[in-house]
């Protein structure tokens, strides 16, 4: 009979024990199985030196697991090796569904997880040597115990690849820094629901290499860590030299770095640098470089070949195309290249694309970028005229404007006034109705005449003053609107080209007139020539020359004094 009662009560009893081992959640219970079985996924992780590799787990390879609300941490070893994802067996009891776990890797980096934000170490003080990122992700969890939770972990780094310009030195150091003084390096805080990163303690990363950089030969790279982040300002990296100067890459646009980004600079130089143009090709030089054998092809930096970009321009073209200017503009970015054969280019130096051109235009000489998107092009004998086109528009023009052996066209910023030449003229011009029907107001024409002749070259010198050459050469003040002559240029017939650093007095030019060409045609040289001294009563004698022997040069442009 007693053994009958109890099977009678036996179901009554299961279930009420049961209710009774139930934890009441608000009662420090989690509601929710422990997490435990968890796939882990490594994102691309990237060496230092910009080589991409997979990331293969070893046996040793602890990840760390956090509660973002209680700040509970499990760690665990991977179940599986040799590949970038494994189940990883955690023990964490207090997350409930939907909670947010955080994942790290390695587990003893040194990352902290808050209610709200991630902080991990990144260094500020580098050597350029292989570095395996933290990685970090999160995850919501499933509370399912069978199927378990699968977190990515993404490496919180980015490269940047920053190219020093061949040149005699060697870099003893390269600092990254965001110009918009942004914290970037020491302790990061990362926003924990964007896990991107908000902060750091550090505005400034610096990179020592291990053995200093030689950039004698040719141009080479340093490889800076950055974390992934924007920029909206841009940012710059300043590099030290043993030499005792330094060289500066900048860019003002907003660059947005994201995990395993790779970014490439353009190379940074320092001292001055050289453009020489002619017959169909512009060769960027490093004059100091060029200088110490006196043969350009020592310090030869870059080289444009206007006929392999014969079908971006929309014409045929030879070998010897008759180029006669390189204008550096959009801060160096871009080059304005003419040819008196008949066509105008806007290039890009990193690529060497044609991103504007007009054609038709017999004897274009010179071009400018004015504000609005347009460009001036200034065409001489037989065409005489100053033409303006939109870039975004190729070979239709806006406007044509007269100007008799129309040779050269610069803007001025301060002035916010166009200036071209041709004879002994100059011509001043304003903007007109620029953002509905643009038009060139000529303002003022004012001789040359007495100072400089059969001009054919004009250079900015300074904010307030041009440089003008011909036969002979002198300043022009934007100001007063008058002349100054520059006795070192008294004898010179045939400048080409003329470029002055107002600080120093010093100039590199070209001339070239019938019986005293070096090329082929009476107005080329070979010979790109300077004066330390443009205001010295010397005869002309040049300090020092380049050769420049396989083109018709016409013209130098000082890219970067």
């Amino acid at each position: 009979m007693r053994i009958r009662t109890l099977l009678y009560f036996l179901p009554a009893l299961v279930l009420a024990l049961c209710v009774s081992c139930q934890k009441d959640p608000k009662e420090g219970g989690s509601g929710s199985a422990p997490v435990g079985k968890t796939t882990v996924n490594f994102g691309t992780g990237r060496y230092m030196n910009g080589i991409a590799r997979p990331f293969s787990l070893k046996t040793g390879d602890e990840v760390a697991l956090v509660h973002a609300v209680s700040g509970e941490q499990s760690v665990a070893k991977p179940v599986s090796t040799g590949d970038n994802t494994s189940v990883y067996l955690f023990n964490l009891k207090k997350p409930s569904k939907g909670d947010v776990l955080v994942g790290y890797y390695p587990a003893a980096a040194g990352v902290s997880v808050g209610s709200d934000a991630v902080t991990l170490p990144f260094p500020e003080v580098q050597n350029g040597l292989n570095v395996d990122p933290i990685y970090v992700g999160s995850t919501k969890n499933t509370g399912d115990t069978y199927a378990g939770n699968s977190i990515t972990l993404t490496p919180m780094t980015s490269l940047v690849v920053a190219q020093v310009q061949k040149g005699p030195y060697l870099v003893t150091k390269a600092e990254f820094r965001g110009n918009g003084g942004e914290g970037l390096a020491g302790t990061l805080t990362l926003d924990l629901a964007t896990m991107k990163v908000k902060d750091g303690t550090e505005k400034t990363i610096a990179v020592s290499p291990a053995e200093e950089v030689n950039c004698f030969l040719q141009a080479r790279t340093i490889p800076i860590l950055v974390p992934p982040m924007t920029f909206p300002s841009g940012f710059t990296i300043t590099f030290t030299l043993s030499d005792g100067t330094t060289a500066e890459y900048t860019t003002s646009e907003s660059v947005e770095f994201t995990p395993t980004t790779v970014f490439y600079t353009n190379p940074a130089s320092s001292g001055r640098q050289l453009l020489a143009v002619g017959g169909g090709r512009v060769y960027l030089i490093n004059e100091k470089l060029a200088s110490a054998t006196g043969n350009y092809k020592d310090g030869l930096l870059w080289t444009w070949v206007a006929r392999d970009h014969a079908t971006e321009i929309g014409r045929s073209i030879s070998e010897d195309d008759h180029m006669d200017d390189a204008k550096p503009v959009d801060n160096n970015k871009n080059i304005l290249v003419t040819s008196s054969n008949g066509w105008a280019a806007l290039v890009e130096i990193e690529t060497g694309k044609v991103l504007w051109s007009a054609i038709g235009i017999s004897n274009a000489h010179s071009a400018e970028v004015l504000p609005g998107g347009r460009i001036a092009v200034a065409v001489s004998d037989g065409v005489d005229q100053v033409k303006l086109y939109n870039r975004s528009t190729p070979n239709s023009a806006l406007a044509s404007y007269p100007l008799k052996s129309a040779h050269g066209v610069v803007w001025s910023e301060k002035t916010q006034r166009l200036y071209a030449i041709g004879g002994t003229s100059v011509q001043i011009y304003k903007l007109k109705n620029w953002e509905s029907s643009p038009e060139l107001e000529l303002e003022r024409t004012v001789s040359s005449s007495g100072f400089v002749t059969g001009l054919h070259d004009m250079t900015l010198v300074d904010e307030n003053t041009l440089v003008m050459g011909g036969n002979q050469a002198a300043l022009f003040n934007l100001t007063s609107q008058s002349f100054t002559s520059l006795p070192h240029f008294s004898s010179y017939a045939g400048i080409k080209s003329i470029n002055i650093n107002s600080a120093t007095g010093e100039a590199y030019y070209t001339y070239g007139w019938s019986g005293h060409s070096e090329g082929d045609f009476a107005w080329s040289t070979h010979t790109i020539r300077y004066t330390d001294d443009i205001y010295a009563n010397d005869g002309g004698v040049d300090k020092k020359t380049i050769k420049v022997d396989d083109i018709n040069m016409y013209k130098v442009r000082v890219f970067t004094w």
